[in-house]
């Protein structure tokens, strides 16, 4: 091979350049090339493909720790102003510490790059890099290293962002880096080939990593293209985080594995390969020996650290109210509806790949039913919450259907009068607050006959016990029947095949105030929707013999068996 083609190979082909021109400071201290290992090569591999299909680079990269993406990010950039004119790279880190640390790793790629690659250089300080020389005929590129508090972006142009950590930027150092932002150019075509990596591990279900995270999950859930491609990295994709078993260690271990670790084996990681026996037994043996703060569990605080799916990385450092090992082992029993559609005009299901209502077992003969159903609240506008119910068969237990659409009040009590009907006229627990009311309205005046209805006290007829139609959420009894989802989650026994609704429910968190709701940005209009069908379920006539266990747990409801009557 020539030297123009050396060349040429190291200029274009990073995974080539990097083990052969890089030089990193292993974790023993001895300088090693730097070899792209597993987990840096997937990433590489998604943002080469990005890049080659959009023409730039947008990226989220959700990892564990100490899986080297800093590494593999600083690398990236320094090959391309190294090798690039006038190319301006930006690295932004959480503090003054994690600041001296990327700029050394960039210092050694540099000090220890081959002659023959190393560019001229102007200025080589604690802060940047700058690929010139005196004449000013040398590349005239950079490469910054700052803070996130730094004023940085006004007046200069940038083409590659790397955010370290990004997730505990705070609010202030994120309003300076909206001008960096700006200092990228958004013209054609200037802005291809410019790339905006934010990498970090996750510090709760909130804030703008959280929100560009779920942004880009949306947008690929309704079918649309996202600015930014997401990464994960599960932390049982590292080969070091594995010890080698004996064969009476493996046997042991398999004798004694919990429920999180039957989930963790039948996980298969992006190359395809499965967890092993020994990824459980690293893991056994990181969480022995971790201290965790307080109010975490060892395990819970691994996961927060060492997450093996992007929603235990967000959940476990955050305040979710259902434990997601919990909520991973319920998606285990969820299945594809068997037919999804709508009711037309005369009440008549009709299937439709569209339809608002999925069925996963269709109305028997001679089974009664409950639903459940939580009502958008706000403006009817394209971003309203949605409104949602549930199905369940009181005989079984079982979520039977599903519903989940953006309807006004007086539509959506239309289209329930036909789901009730459906299932054998079902008793009907619609939540009275807000617009549920036209809900409820809706029903009366399709006299349908078997809605909820709770006791309360009259205060205009001297406390006395009155009936009114309708499920009140109120914090007293929303944190009751929530609680009591948390009991059946966690003992398996929840009747729910629907992956949405579980999916609902990693976003169901403690929030800042202490009550209980979505994360900021989320939804929980299925959480409620099968905690009131659940609710109707506990409380309603059925044939017991197969749902002792649940009913003995039941949701801690107000008084549901005595207050549940029938409207004659």
């Amino acid at each position: 091979m020539s030297l123009e083609a050396i060349r040429r190979r190291f200029r274009n082909d990073f995974a080539y350049y990097a083990p052969r021109a890089l030089k990193i400071v292993n974790e023993t201290g001895q300088l090693v090339p730097f070899v792209l290992n597993k987990a840096q090569l997937l990433g590489h591999g998604l943002i080469e493909k990005q890049l080659k299909t959009k023409g730039y680079v947008r990226a989220n990269v959700l990892k564990p720790r100490k899986l080297g993406f800093s590494t593999y990010t600083e690398g990236r950039y320094y090959w391309k102003t190294s090798h690039n004119t006038g190319m301006g790279a930006m690295i932004m880190t959480e503090a003054d510490q994690s600041r001296d640390s990327l700029f050394r790793m960039v210092k050694t790629y540099h000090e220890n790059m081959p002659d023959l690659l190393r560019p001229e250089t102007l200025q080589s300080n604690e802060k940047a890099l700058v690929f010139d020389n005196a004449r000013g005929t040398g590349l005239k590129s950079r490469y910054d290293v700052k803070t996130c508090d730094s004023k940085g972006g006004k007046g200069i142009t940038t083409h590659f962002n790397h955010w370290s950590e990004c997730a505990y930027f705070s609010k202030s150092s994120l309003d300076n880096l909206s001008g960096l932002m700006e200092s990228i150019p958004s013209r054609y075509p200037q802005i291809l080939k410019t790339e905006v990596i934010k990498e970090s591990t996750a510090n709760g279900a909130s804030g703008h990593f959280y929100d560009e995270w779920t942004e880009t999950e949306d947008a690929l859930r309704d079918g649309r293209v996202p600015e930014y491609i997401n990464i994960f990295i599960p932390w049982t994709f590292d080969d070091g985080y594995s010890i080698p078993c004996t064969v009476e260690q493996e046997a042991y271990i398999l004798n004694t594995l919990t429920d999180e670790e039957k989930w963790l084996l039948r996980f298969v990681n992006p190359d395809g390969t499965k967890v092993t026996v020994g990824n459980i037994a690293w893991r056994r043996w990181k969480i022995g020996r971790i201290i965790a703060p307080h109010g975490y569990t060892k395990e819970d605080f691994f996961k927060q650290w060492f997450p093996v799916t992007s929603e235990e990385a967000f959940v476990y450092s955050g305040t979710s109210i259902f434990s997601v090992s919990d909520v991973k082992m319920a998606e285990l029993e969820c299945y594809n509806p068997i037919d999804r559609g709508s009711f037309n005009y005369f009440g008549k299901f009709v299937s439709n790949d569209e339809g608002a209502l999925k069925i996963w077992q269709r109305p028997r003969l001679g089974e009664s039913y409950v639903i459940g159903a939580d009502v958008a609240e706000g403006i009817q506008t394209e971003d309203r919450d949605y409104s949602s119910a549930d199905v369940i068969n009181c005989r079984t237990g079982q979520q039977v259907a599903h519903v989940h659409c953006k309807l006004d009040p007086d539509r959506f009590g239309e289209f329930l009068n036909f789901l009730g009907r459906y299932y054998n006229d079902a008793l009907m627990g619609v939540e009275a607050n807000n617009h549920g009311w036209a809900v409820l309205t809706t029903l009366k005046h399709k006299n349908y006959r078997r809605l909820y209805q709770r006791e309360t006290l009259d205060a205009n007829a001297n406390n006395r016990k009155v009936k009114k139609v309708g499920w009140l959420t109120t914090s007293k009894s929303k944190y009751k029947i929530i609680d009591g989802l948390v009991a059946i989650i966690r003992d398996h026994d929840s009747g729910i095949v629907c992956l949405e609704t579980l999916s609902e429910f990693k976003d169901y968190s403690i929030l800042e105030d202490g009550s209980y709701g979505a994360v900021p940005g989320r939804h929980d209009d299925r959480v409620m929707s099968y905690a009131i069908a659940y609710e109707m379920y506990i409380g309603a006539p059925r044939n017991r013999s197969s749902q002792e266990s649940r009913q003995r747990k039941g949701l801690g409801g107000l008084n549901l068996k005595e207050a549940i009557i029938l409207n004659r």
